[in-house]
């Protein structure tokens, strides 16, 4: 939720966990409290891998030892990465290394960890489904335009693949949006010179 907070809930998912989550954090708790609160209250904890970052940046995280193996968890500097039922233990420091390398926009930061994480071994159960979600990281009184990327492919032998052609797509649209953007509020100038190197691009794509 912009402005609030990320939380993922995996393994065997307990849906409050991101209900109740952000409600807490929208309250004023930390990432690290508002995981240890909603643990508190859940009867299988060991079931659980759950991972918050809160609107300041402060990252928790959490795997229980019920949780299908390889399973596990690490936190970077400004990321999280979990995983179950992977093929390898390295999956999930592999993904913070490629996020953490990565100088791109944040959906191409994501996509390259989460190709990381297939060259490392990846789901034992094989390619089935990829998402890619963005949103702004303070709240613009406009819901409907604080989710900045929001794309996922299911059921598709190589949902990667094709993400990555939709998060590159979407990094282009959300430029022509913004050059829009700037030519509304006065500065044409930059705006018309956005859309020429967008048009290069797609003609040398």
């Amino acid at each position: 939720m912009a402005g609030v907070g990320v939380i993922a809930t995996q393994s065997m998912g307990e849906p409050a966990y991101g209900t109740l989550g952000l409600d807490v954090l929208w309250a004023g708790l930390t990432a690290s409290e508002a995981l240890t609160a909603i643990r508190s209250i859940d009867p299988h904890p060991e079931r659980r891998q759950v991972a918050m970052i809160d609107g300041s940046g402060k990252i928790s995280a959490y795997t229980g030892d019920a949780c299908i193996g390889e399973a596990g968890h690490e936190v970077g500097e400004s990321c999280v990465a979990v995983a179950n039922m992977m093929r390898t233990e390295a999956v999930w420091g592999a993904m913070v290394d490629a996020f953490e390398r990565s100088g791109d926009s944040l959906a191409l930061r994501l996509m390259a960890a989460l190709r990381a994480a297939e060259e490392a071994g990846g789901d034992m159960r094989g390619q089935r489904s990829a998402v890619v979600r963005v949103v702004r990281a303070t709240r613009s009184g406009r819901p409907w335009r604080d989710d900045v990327v929001d794309l996922r492919v299911d059921d598709h032998p190589a949902p990667l693949d094709v993400l990555g052609r939709l998060v590159e797509k979407s990094g282009r649209y959300n430029r022509v949006v913004s050059a829009f953007e700037r030519a509304l509020d006065g500065q044409a100038r930059d705006a018309a010179d956005d859309v020429d190197a967008l048009l290069w691009e797609a003609a040398e794509a």
